[in-house]
């Protein structure tokens, strides 16, 4: 935390300090990889479109239900912040009126979806290529209007660190979740879903236990692993001194000099997925003669191919590019693979792919290969282990930056294995099906379209940003991007040549 944050912080504690009122609060503590300095200035918003109308009163109460079991009390608390400057979680040992275990707030706008200016946008995919860009109005869909938007705004009072706003159509509901990253990661995000999905149907036995509340799980494991402990194999190409320095003014110059990029969700339809897919195995096959069978590329692999040669070709000159990837420990790491729980916090270690000018120039292939081979390097037990470790000794997961000095920073989610269009199922609250048509393609009570943004974006903004979300019950392949024009004027023409009848 700066030190403007931490007087602005003390200052508001000291203008309506009602810690004193309540002292008898459950304290957790908020861990080393949660507390950064990136993550404290990021707020997430994940909206959730339902093409279904939603009994909002079941919606509140089974969330309010969720929880007060066990530790899924914390995510109900509020965050103060410590004499030393770190934040831990107050949590009232009831919910109550007063002190709910999350901000509510429900809008019904009385219309169906189609008649709001901003919602009647929102993509509706029909086996083809769907792209959107958000309204500017949007934002008062998925929030209410005067929702904290900034760490700040959380230390202040005795505000819930989880806000929900519900939206209502005669047709449709949409639902806004908003926290501060620093709680949880998208899979925390896919556990809280999953969770909040079983109590609704009546099954709170169900409900697996939130493990890691109080213990930080992560340092216990590297705390046990040093003897065993190996070095990063992306060590020789971290950089350091004047590199580094050289690497962020280049980045900086380019943030100011750059126009701001555009965002939208992008929905590939299976068929165009599995034309890219077909390339990217071509090209292998025409290289070194490997099929399909030989080499496992992932979606993730050929979409991400797919990007980074849209992105390089906007670059007059043919340059050096790196994706920083979210390398998800909860997927690495045998303890955590085998828990009999889930784990509500940020769990991820940042790897790195470096691709030559030659690679990001050249075909897909080599570029899905690419990927694929150096995440592989890095995601074993020990790398990962030793990567989260160097992350909590650093305190914030950027510390470390692995790239030629004169890359292209790119920016990669994958939140695929939350399989968030088929975890959420809010099926028990479905007062009315929205869509009733024979060609609906999700099961009434599941999300139809989601989106991800936040209110109030970080100081810094890269240019160049991938999340992908995953595919939704038509095997549609969604994702959020953020990148500039020209990209976008070439993804444009791509998709027009993918969709160009056989």
């Amino acid at each position: 935390m700066t030190f403007f944050t931490r007087l602005l912080a003390k200052a508001a504690k000291g203008a309506d300090d009602l810690s004193y009122l309540y002292e008898n609060d459950i304290v957790y503590p908020v861990h080393g990889l949660d507390d950064t300095k990136t993550f404290r200035d990021i707020l997430l918003t994940w909206t959730i479109y339902f093409n279904d109308t939603l009994d909002v009163d079941k919606l509140q109460k089974s969330l309010t239900k969720l929880l007060s079991i066990g530790d899924w009390k914390k995510v109900g608390g509020r965050l103060r912040l410590k004499e030393d400057g770190g934040l831990e979680i107050h949590v009232p040992w009831v919910f109550t009126a007063d002190r709910p275990a999350f901000s509510f707030t429900h809008a019904n706008k009385h219309q169906a979806i189609e008649d709001h200016p901003a919602a009647k946008t929102l993509p509706k995919p029909n086996r083809k290529v769907a792209m959107w860009t958000p309204p500017k109005d949007f934002n008062d869909l998925a929030a209410r209007q005067d929702a904290p938007a900034t760490m700040e705004d959380l230390l202040v009072g005795d505000t819930p660190q989880m806000a929900v706003h519900v939206t209502s159509f005669t047709n449709a509901t949409i639902i806004g979740l908003t926290w501060p990253h620093t709680l949880m990661d998208a899979m925390g995000l896919k556990a809280l879903l999953h969770a909040w999905s079983l109590v609704l149907a009546g099954r709170e036995s169900e409900v697996p236990a939130l493990l890691g509340a109080k213990e930080d799980v992560l340092s216990t494991i590297a705390e046990s692993s040093v003897d065993k402990q190996e070095a990063s194999c992306m060590l020789p190409k971290e950089l350091k001194g004047l590199n580094k320095l050289a690497f962020m003014a280049r980045v900086a110059w380019e943030l100011m000099t750059t126009p701001l990029s555009e965002t939208r969700a992008l929905c590939l339809p299976k068929t165009a997925m599995d034309s890219l897919r077909q390339q990217v195995h071509q090209d292998l096959a025409s290289s070194s003669g490997e099929s399909e069978k030989d080499v496992f590329v992932s979606d993730a692999d050929v979409f991400t191919a797919w990007l980074i040669r849209m992105i390089s070709t906007t670059s007059p000159t043919p340059r050096p590019m790196t994706l920083l990837q979210s390398i998800n420990a909860r997927f690495r790491l045998h303890e955590l693979v085998n828990a009999q729980g889930v784990y509500v916090q940020n769990m991820v270690a940042v790897g790195f792919t470096l691709y030559s000018p030659d690679v990001t120039t050249g075909p897909m292939g080599a570029i899905a290969l690419a990927t694929r081979q150096q995440l592989a390097a890095q995601a074993t037990e020990l790398q990962v282990i030793g990567n989260l470790e160097a992350q909590r000794v650093a305190g914030d997961p950027m510390a470390a930056l692995c790239s030629d000095p004169k890359a292209l920073p790119v920016i990669t989610s994958n939140w695929a294995k939350g399989k968030f269009f088929h975890i959420t199922d809010f099926g028990p609250a479905v007062l009315q099906a929205g869509d009733a048509s024979e060609s609906r393609s999700n099961p009434p009570g599941t999300p139809f379209f989601q989106h991800t943004f936040c209110l109030k974006p970080p100081p810094v903004m890269m240019r160049h940003v991938i999340s992908v979300i995953g595919k939704d019950h038509a095997d549609n392949y969604w994702a959020n991007l953020v990148l500039p024009s020209l990209v976008w004027a070439n993804i444009e023409k791509s998709l027009g040549e993918l969709e160009k009848p056989e």
